[in-house]
């Protein structure tokens, strides 16, 4: 903790926003593990009461991360559009386009990491099913 707080009070500036950075980076994966983990955990607690084939959660983990990445796209296309469009409006100011690239930065970094849990959980989930099966399957 002592070399973090020397690192963010660092007289050289760039050691100082690096130090920024990477701290901010491992903020936002721990929030999108914890925000991911609740999140799975509900879905898998509302399907447990249903009969399914095997292979159905499969589906319905990959339909999770095609949702995760839906909603990713759609926040940077929706930052970046307010980012166009703050430039046609006469009264542009810098600080709106300052605030939106921080915004976008944010969101879109956290879903990005929701993004690729779900994948990586999507994943493991076919390897479990279909790679204990066939030799060929290992190869998943």
């Amino acid at each position: 903790l002592k070399s973090l707080f020397y690192l963010v009070h660092h007289k050289d500036w760039d050691i100082k926003c690096h130090s920024w950075e990477v701290i901010s980076s491992t903020i936002s994966i721990f929030t999108a593990v914890l925000i991911y983990q609740g999140l799975d955990g509900f879905v898998d607690k509302a399907l447990s009461g249903f009969e399914m084939a095997s292979d159905v959660p499969i589906l319905l983990r990959y339909i999770q991360a095609l949702c995760w990445f839906s909603v990713l796209h759609y926040c940077i296309r929706r930052f970046a559009r307010e980012a166009v469009l703050s430039h046609t409006r006469p009264n542009h100011s810098e600080t709106t386009e300052e605030d939106m690239q921080v915004k976008m930065a944010c969101w879109s970094t956290l879903f990005a990491h929701m993004t690729a849990f779900s994948f990586i959980s999507a994943g493991s989930s076919l390897v479990n099913r279909w790679g204990q099966v066939t030799p060929l399957g290992s190869l998943l």
